[in-house]
Order: C-alpha cells, then sequence, then structure tokens
C-alpha cells in the first residue's frame, strides 16, 4: 500500500482557516463576474441593435427624398458618382444579394447621357462580363480571372 492511496477520515470537521474563506470570496466574486458578463452581453446586442435603427434613420433623413420613394435599404446602396450615381446591392445587409440596380440621376449634360445610353445598351444586350481582379498588396502582379 502506498501513502498516495491512504483515506484519512475524521468524525469532526477541520476548523476553517484563511484558505476557506479566500475560496469562498472568490467563489462569490466569479459568480458575480459571470452575472456581469452575461449582462455585458445581453446590453451590448440591444444597443447594436438600438444604434443599427438610429443609423438607418440618420442616412433616410439625409437621402434624397426621390431616393427614399425607392425603398431600398441603405446598407445595400453603394456610391459610386461617375458615370453612375449609385449601385444597390438589393439584400447585401442580409448577405443575399438577390439583384443589382443601377441607379442615376438625369443628367442634361450630352455626353453623360450617352454614356447611361451606352450603359442600358449594353445590359439589355446582354453583352457584359464577370471578371475578378487581384491585385497584391505591393501592386506589382495583377491577375485577372
Amino acid at each position: 500500500m502506498r501513502l498516495s492511496e491512504v483515506q484519512i477520515y475524521s468524525k469532526t470537521r477541520a476548523p476553517k482557516t484563511w484558505l476557506d474563506d479566500y475560496e469562498l470570496r472568490e467563489n462569490k466574486v466569479d459568480q458575480k463576474y459571470e452575472k456581469f458578463e452575461l449582462e455585458r452581453t445581453k446590453m451590448k446586442a440591444l444597443g447594436t441593435a438600438q444604434g443599427q435603427i438610429m443609423v438607418q434613420k440618420t442616412i433616410k433623413k439625409s437621402l434624397d427624398s426621390k431616393f427614399l420613394k425607392l425603398n431600398f435599404n441603405p446598407y445595400d446602396v453603394k456610391v459610386l458618382n461617375y458615370p453612375i450615381d449609385f449601385v444597390v446591392f438589393n439584400g447585401r445587409k442580409e448577405n443575399n444579394v438577390t439583384d443589382v440596380n443601377l441607379l442615376t440621376y438625369k443628367s442634361t449634360n450630352k455626353i453623360l447621357q450617352k454614356l447611361h445610353k451606352d450603359i442600358e445598351n449594353v445590359i439589355q444586350q446582354k453583352s457584359y462580363d464577370w471578371k475578378e481582379v487581384n491585385i497584391s498588396k505591393d501592386g506589382q502582379q495583377v491577375t485577372i480571372s
């Protein structure tokens, strides 16, 4: 028989020591910390949701009223400015793009009007292609697929 296998029992409880008190306090602190972390997570999620709603309202206030009538999610809209003013990736916010819209304001510029008409013709004739361009971080290597 080894000493590590010996189990010693006593009918009386051992007196409390400073270590018992320390472990008890440590357990209480751990429990309070877990409760705090749970509350913090809930509050963070609530704050994020409220912030997203406020951002959407702010964006909608800053957009042109004609644009708002189109009822696009502001998070799905990307600004290009030239030659097309906006590209709308419907469903991008939900990670489910269903269609892509090109939006532009009517222009009095004849050159821009011609360019818009050319883009419209390309789309109607389905004369477009998807290409992916990969550029290295140093800009030295470019691959097109």
